[in-house]
């Protein structure tokens, strides 16, 4: 982890714009909150809770890229603590 920034990837063998509106569906589920979107290649949210303590809780800000690749879709995740 770098300046409190994780980074994930993962590939999902699904085409970008299908990835792309089953992975909002599970944040909205989750009750995430979106900050910024580009459909289909950027999602971000707000999660979390600002009394949060752990790494689950804390609220967070929670970037997803999306990017055809052969095999379908990666998706690759950054997330940073909220300012506040």
């Amino acid at each position: 982890m770098r300046g409190g920034v994780s980074l994930v990837e993962r590939i999902v063998s699904l085409e970008v714009e299908k990835a792309y509106g089953e992975l909002k569906a599970v944040l909205l589920e989750k009750n995430c909150t979106i900050i910024t979107e580009e459909v289909p290649v950027l999602i971000s949210v707000r999660q979390g809770s600002l009394w949060g303590i752990s790494p689950v809780t804390a609220k967070k800000n929670v970037n997803y890229r999306l990017a055809a690749v052969d095999s379908g879709t990666r998706i690759t995740c950054s997330s940073s603590l909220a300012s506040d």
